[in-house]
């Protein structure tokens, strides 16, 4: 059943969104003039994520840098955690434009996009 007071609620039983290696956890906030992201990204320095907007959709690529080893792999009890990229592509119905804001703290990428014309939809 569709939700019209959220555009996202048929995408997240559909599966719309797609996580590439590492899959990336993000909350969206819908707004009428903008879309406010936080997307967890530990680990990761802002130079090292790139976002693009193409068709309707956000894409976030990022690196996760291995910091120096000082011990041989065979001394660790666990090697869990993840590096390499980390990609995640969502659809933004109405999003416009460039990036207006773009932060990193404590691990959390903020992201602000312009939008239009789905607040009257919504009404």
């Amino acid at each position: 059943m569709r939700d019209h007071k959220n555009p996202f609620a048929d995408r997240v039983e559909r599966g719309g969104a797609r996580t590439g290696n590492g899959g990336v956890s993000l909350d969206v906030l819908v707004t009428p003039d903008h879309y406010e992201i936080e997307v967890d990204l530990p680990g990761v320095a802002l130079e090292d994520v790139e976002l693009t907007i193409e068709d309707g959709e956000l894409t976030i690529h990022a690196v996760r840098k291995r910091g120096e080893q000082t011990a041989s792999k065979k001394d660790y009890a666990f090697l869990e955690r993840k590096f390499g990229e980390i990609s995640r592509t969502i659809a933004l119905p109405g999003v416009y434009g460039t990036v207006n804001g773009k932060t990193l703290a404590h691990g959390v990428l903020s992201i602000t996009l312009g939008r239009k014309g789905m607040h009257e939809q919504l009404s």
